[in-house]
């Protein structure tokens, strides 16, 4: 479907614009399907990091987990060192 919809505007878009950039037509065929390619790629990432459920699902589910787990553990960390520059500041007012 996104070959119907999406290509031809994508196409015209990079072949206009490496016209006025002043590249001749070998140059508009290379743009438009470096442009085509990229879009496929995204797609393709798009659909992956999108999909509900199956392999993909949980392992995006775990990274999540794994990234919910680093920052806790970057907020205690963090709330130790204040702790800890509180306590040292409190020893430098009293000497």
């Amino acid at each position: 479907m996104e070959e119907v919809l999406r290509d031809p505007i994508i196409e015209a878009t990079a072949k206009g614009i490496t016209r006025s950039l002043g590249g001749n037509e070998y140059a508009e065929i290379i743009a438009s399907a470096m442009a085509e390619s990229g879009r496929e790629g995204i797609s393709g990432i798009y659909s992956v990091t999108h999909s509900r459920g199956g392999t993909d699902g949980q392992v995006d589910n775990q990274v999540k987990d794994a990234n919910k787990k680093d920052s806790i553990a970057e907020a205690n960390q963090r709330e130790a060192e204040q702790k800890e520059q509180l306590k040292e500041a409190s020893k430098a007012k009293k000497s």
